[in-house]
């Protein structure tokens, strides 16, 4: 068996980990994104498993997490609504998410000149925020070739109306969520304008494996099983390319049984 090197630098602002085999080239690549309040960290188990395999693993620090914490609060960087709806701190991490977008193209982008890594067997993973960041990405980089979004959700706008609206309806928090309704209404254009879920569709034919948690109420596998059920017709001619997995008794988290089946799709598929 080939030696495990983990190494750790920066592209421009970006800290990263890299994982993978000693003495191989031209590698298929996977790019992970870790969760909210995560870091490049939670990667590396995945990295290791996936290495062990003949895949170049990188994992990075998002906006505002690991090695780039900023001074903005990590509950939120802005204030609109009450802090303890959750609200502001959701908003924060789509930020983050589109700001990952960005980051994953860089990486890419530098990646072209190594010899270990071969961009044209392109997967991307991530866990929670990591896998709003996955739906976002493969909806929009036709770089990417396999995918395995985990315990994320696809649809942006229709999330956070859902939750605006149950929030609306606690009489501690109606009055001030009535104040902010242009703000609110300007916030769902703009999520909108950024939301994968129709987009998604494009992907096809490429393998598209969903990892969610039956008992997720963090991001809760309604919004999976919606999707899955507009791919299936889009996917017909490609069954095999398309799965939703649904984890029994696993909540916001990413199990065990997940982890090696997301290897074992990008082993398969890239």
């Amino acid at each position: 068996m080939k030696r495990i090197i983990t190494e750790q630098y920066n592209i421009q602002n970006i800290p990263l980990f890299t994982v993978y085999p000693e003495g191989l080239e031209a590698m298929p690549v996977v790019i992970y994104l870790h969760g909210y309040f995560g870091t490049r960290k939670q990667g590396l188990e995945l990295g290791h498993r996936l290495a062990e395999q003949g895949i170049y693993f990188i994992s990075f620090d998002a906006m505002d997490h690991g090695e780039r914490l900023s001074i903005k609060k990590m509950d939120g960087a802005r204030q609109i609504y009450p802090a303890d709806t959750g609200l502001d701190t959701w908003l924060h991490m789509i930020e983050v998410v589109q700001q990952s977008c960005k980051d994953i193209n860089l990486i890419i982008e530098n990646l072209h000149n190594d010899p270990r890594a071969d961009t044209k067997r392109l997967g991307v993973t991530g866990m929670s925020m990591g896998g709003y960041a996955t739906y976002s990405i493969l909806a929009q980089d036709d770089r990417v070739k396999a995918a395995v979004p985990m315990i994320g959700l696809p649809a942006f706008l229709k999330r956070f109306e859902d939750v605006w609206l149950e929030t609306s309806t606690y009489s501690k928090w109606s009055d001030e969520l009535c104040k902010s309704h242009e703000e609110t209404l300007k916030i769902m254009r703009n999520i909108a304008d950024i939301d994968p879920e129709k987009r998604i569709k494009n992907f096809y034919p490429k393998p598209l494996l969903i990892l969610a948690g039956d008992q997720d109420l963090d991001q809760p596998k309604k919004y999976t099983i919606d999707l899955y059920r507009e791919l299936k017709s889009v996917y017909a001619q490609k069954s095999d390319q398309l799965k939703l997995s649904v984890h029994d008794g696993v909540g916001h988290y990413v199990s065990q049984s997940m982890m090696e089946e997301a290897c074992q799709w990008f082993i398969k598929y890239l």
